[in-house]
This record gives structure tokens, C-alpha cells and sequence, in this order.
């Protein structure tokens, strides 16, 4: 199974389970906005970082750069949509991480992982010249 759709099965389970927005049509957008989320913080810090080093005036509003993010998050919600939209008629394919241990794992892996980068991105650039 690829990391995206792990992510995004894992995401899928723990909206089916919310409180609300937890229908399978509502619940499996939602984990596609989610999984693009997890996806792309990481990936923005490969970008930017080595940018910052190189050269940081380009990372300025109207530079190729920003706007080559902005393309790339935009490509990546349109393949997810695409490749996972169809799972809102089967909500049974998440049934493996719909118990309450692995949607407690799910919660960390949310908030872990892009606050890693976060964290790692805010490190880096309060040392930036």
C-alpha cells in the first residue's frame, strides 16, 4: 500500500468516526484535504529550506517559486481527489483503523508530522543569515 493512501485510510477511518461531517461522502473529502495536508508541509520544507540558503529573496509573493508551490498543492489535490474519491461509496475499506488505538495513532501521526516540519522549517529559519 502506497504512504499516501495509508495516510489517507487512516484519515478516512477517524472522520467516519467524528462527531460530525462523519457521513462517507463528507468524511472521505475531508481525509483527502487532510492526507494533501500531511503530504505537502514535509515536502514545502525541502523546497524552501534549500531556497532559504540559496537564495532567499526569491521566496517573496511574486516569485516563480511561490507560485510553483501553489501549482504543485493544487496538482496534488487533484490527483488525491482522483485516486480516492471513489472510496466515499465503500467506507468499509477504512474498517481496519476504525478502532479507538489505531485512530489514537492516527491523532499523533496528524498533528506529529507537519509540526515536525514546522518545528524544523521554524528552526532553520531563525538561524538564516
Amino acid at each position: 500500500m502506497s504512504p499516501p493512501k495509508w495516510i489517507f485510510l487512516r484519515l478516512y477511518a477517524l472522520n467516519l468516526e467524528g462527531n460530525t461531517r462523519n457521513d462517507p461522502h463528507t468524511a472521505c473529502r475531508d481525509a483527502i484535504t487532510q492526507t494533501v495536508t500531511i503530504l505537502e508541509v514535509p515536502v514545502l520544507d525541502f523546497v524552501l529550506l534549500p531556497m532559504l540558503w540559496i537564495s532567499p529573496d526569491k521566496l517573496n509573493p511574486h516569485s516563480g517559486v511561490m507560485l510553483s508551490i501553489i501549482v504543485s498543492t493544487g496538482v496534488l489535490l487533484c490527483i488525491l481527489t482522483w485516486n480516492f474519491r471513489r472510496y466515499d461509496k465503500v467506507p468499509d475499506i477504512a474498517d481496519r483503523y476504525r478502532s479507538k488505538g489505531r485512530q489514537r495513532i492516527t491523532r499523533v501521526l496528524f498533528f506529529a508530522i507537519p509540526a515536525t516540519a514546522l518545528v524544523g522549517l521554524t528552526l532553520i529559519l531563525s538561524r538564516a543569515p
